[in-house]
């Protein structure tokens, strides 16, 4: 992989590329940025891209060379071994070299390109430590420190003494000949930033640019700790990304022509804001410094999204305006516009990327299909499929016309559709279902490129389950079944292809909810029985988790019919709810230790326990079927409101059940128990919650 992997949005990919001392760049495709020509403009940066065929030529060049050259043979061998990613076997052979040479075995000693390929080896094997350990012996060999006598604590330490006397034999090894330079240093910033670690990779850019013993930063490191940042998941590191390209641009403007800004640093950073909300998503529920657990509603996480996407825009505007006043280098090209109407899409503005669009092609450039796919998702995420239908049509027409062939539709561009009928589909949206349907056959028909995948079955059972008829309920469970069999043939000869249609517990919870929103009057029985197929089934990732149990409790609490029915309903649901119960507490590291519902897997723990959820339904199984039997009715709500507060669930969902199913303060006071102390019968819990304890509520949003 290169130093920036696949874009998981965009599909686009940036690469590292270490050549010779004479030419490297970092590149993805129609965007390039070389170390010979980042000081000067360029009209188009596709032609630093070297084409496979001039590559192959180059390579065969090189190995009718390397006959009578042993070095380069030498340094093809390391960098064959690099690209495959064998760190071990690089390091190996060069450090056998070197002792060869200075045995007098070998012509030749390793230079500064035998080093970087196994640098490059070690970044490619993901091990960004031991590339740093290299680094610092080549560096260590050329600038010696000449003291010995250093005392260290940890003398008495074997394993450290181990480390310097490994640290010591590397060293020697190194000819003082070699000595790094910056693609040695960009290598290693690259293998710490494809783990997305920015903090090591600005600790690196800092000593180049303060050390003396360190080569000075180019554009290319600076592009890529720009990278670090943007796929890091931490909050704020869009915009430190963007203080770190105005530093950039200031260095630019002071005379430093070795730090050029070019459109790779401002496309890094429109990809930055584009994800920053994730940043976010990703952290709300957890605890800060302090203890106290950070939660962000709908509204806020939409206002951070939208003040990001609109930061993305302006850096597209200074992109347009420093490429108008005839700098080239940062002329904004499809990826920045298709990266900016990204960013619009998750805040569920889609006018605004739509003006994104009309400007990218009034300036010539034909949008991609990914292009197109971002649009069409920022109108289903908005809730306006039709719109987003409308624009796959016109892929389809201009692919079926042969006029752009880089607009074909994919599995991606029609799932996006389908994603958007699962948002607005309802009761009241019937040809939600009808429409989602229709695009799924259209893309079975359209061949191998538009197959549906697991996300695509996703949405359409979505869609099934929200319309909440018995034939759309039927048709959930159909699809469930086909995923089944279609895994179980294209898995059959052990290829693995199936694995892009691979049922998992997502698409049961999905069918469960089908059950649980739908008009059958068995519902509970129905959805019981999936459940079972789910403990029972061969796969982990098919078993049951809360999500599972909670939408059988709502099949239960939904049930109607006759007292029979009910009351079957009733027992399924204490049976449900007595199994969640039973783990409350039984946490566990030992996975040999598990009880028998909670799984591991890849080194991942699923237990199922109580959320809040689960007592909003089972308290509205009490209170709905157990009407009947007031004392019944009242024995269970008095112990499922107990549980709950002793759980820490209680929310306003779950009292608001039993108040319902009071008749009166008496019976209220009767009910609620310790909680009639805090609140009465009619009282908003919202407005009342500060007053009761907080352990009752510790757990309330899980």
């Amino acid at each position: 992989m290169g130093f920036l992997s696949k874009h998981s949005e965009t599909g686009r990919i940036y690469q590292f590329h270490r050549c010779d001392r004479e030419n490297y760049s970092v590149s993805r495709p129609s965007l390039s940025v070389s170390s010979k020509a980042s000081s000067s403009p360029s009209s188009s940066s596709s032609k630093y891209i070297r084409s496979k065929e001039t590559d192959n030529r180059r390579l065969q060049s090189l190995q009718e060379q390397s006959t009578n050259n042993p070095l380069m043979s030498l340094n093809l061998n390391l960098d064959s071994l690099a690209q495959i990613g064998a760190a071990s076997r690089a390091q190996e052979l060069l450090l056998r070299i070197q002792a060869l040479y200075q045995e007098g075995y070998y012509e030749a000693s390793p230079d500064v390109v035998s080093y970087n390929s196994v640098l490059k080896a070690w970044k490619e094997h993901d091990q960004p430590e031991k590339a740093l350990e290299l680094l610092e012996s080549m560096m260590a060999n050329e600038h010696p420190s000449g003291n010995d006598d250093t005392d260290n604590d940890n003398d008495d330490d074997d394993h450290y003494q181990q480390q310097q006397q490994y640290q010591t034999s590397l060293s020697s090894s190194v000819p003082t000949t070699v000595k790094v330079d910056v693609i040695s240093l960009n290598t290693v910033v690259a293998a710490f930033a494809n783990q997305g670690n920015y903090p090591k990779c600005i600790e690196l850019l800092r000593k180049m640019q303060h050390e003396d013993r360190y080569p000075n930063p180019d554009t290319i490191t600076y592009n890529i700790v720009l990278y670090s940042l943007a796929r890091s998941s931490d909050r704020g590191t869009a915009g430190r990304a963007e203080n770190l390209l105005k530093e950039m641009m200031q260095q630019n403007q002071e005379g430093d022509n070795t730090v050029s800004v070019d459109s790779t640093s401002f496309n890094t950073c429109i990809y930055a804001w584009s994800k920053e909300k994730d940043a976010y998503i990703n952290t709300s529920g957890s605890s800060n410094n302090n203890g106290m657990q950070t939660t962000y509603s709908r509204d806020s996480l939409d206002a951070i999204s939208s003040a990001s996407a609109n930061r993305a825009l302006e850096l597209l505007n200074i992109m347009e305006e420093v490429a108008e006043a005839g700098n080239v280098n940062v002329r904004p090209d499809v990826y920045s516009y298709t990266t900016t109407i990204q960013a619009f899409a998750r805040c569920r503005e889609p006018q605004q990327a739509q003006d994104v669009l009309r400007r990218m092609t009034a300036k010539g450039l034909q949008p991609s299909r990914i292009t197109y796919t971002a649009l069409m998702s920022a109108f289903a995420k908005a809730g306006d499929p039709e719109r987003a239908y409308e624009i796959l049509q016109d892929m389809i027409s201009a692919w079926d016309g042969g006029n752009i062939p880089e607009l074909q539709p994919d599995t991606v561009a029609f799932s996006s559709v389908i994603d958007g009928w699962a948002k607005v589909a309802s009761v009241d949206r019937p040809d939600a279902a009808t429409e989602a349907l229709k695009l799924f056959i259209e893309m079975k028909r359209r061949g191998p490129s538009c197959q549906p995948n697991s996300q695509t079955y996703t949405s359409l059972i979505t869609v099934m389950a929200k319309c909440g008829t018995e034939e759309t309920c039927l048709r959930a469970r159909e699809l469930l079944q086909e995923m089944e069999d279609r895994y179980d043939h294209d898995n059959d000869d052990d290829s693995g292809g199936g694995e892009t249609i691979r049922p998992t517990r997502i698409h049961y919870n999905a069918v469960l909810n089908a059950y649980a929103k739908s008009p059958f009057a068995d519902k509970a029985v129905r959805a019981e029985m999936l459940l079972n197929i789910m403990k029972e089934h061969e796969r982990y990732d098919c078993h049951p988790d809360n999500i599972s149990y909670n939408s059988l409790l709502e099949a239960c609490a939904n049930a109607f019919g006759d007292p029979p029915t009910k009351a079957n309903a009733v027992l399924i649901a204490v049976r449900t709810f007595k199994t969640i119960m039973s783990f409350v507490g039984k946490t566990t590291s030992n996975n040999n230790d598990l009880p028998s519902t909670t799984k591991k897997h890849n080194n991942t723990i699923v237990l199922i326990s109580p959320t809040s959820t689960t007592f909003f339904f089972f308290a509205k199984v009490c209170r709905r079927h157990l009407a009947l039997s007031p004392e019944k009715k009242k024995a269970a709500l008095f112990k499922t409101l107990q549980l709950c507060r002793e759980t820490g669930m209680l929310n306003h969902l779950v009292v608001r059940q039993v108040q319902t199913a009071c008749q009166s303060e008496k019976e209220w006071n009767e009910t609620a128990g310790e909680l009639s102390k805090y609140m009465q019968w009619k009282d908003d819990f919202r407005k009342k919650c500060h007053n009761v304890p907080t352990e009752w509520t510790c757990n309330a949003r899980r």
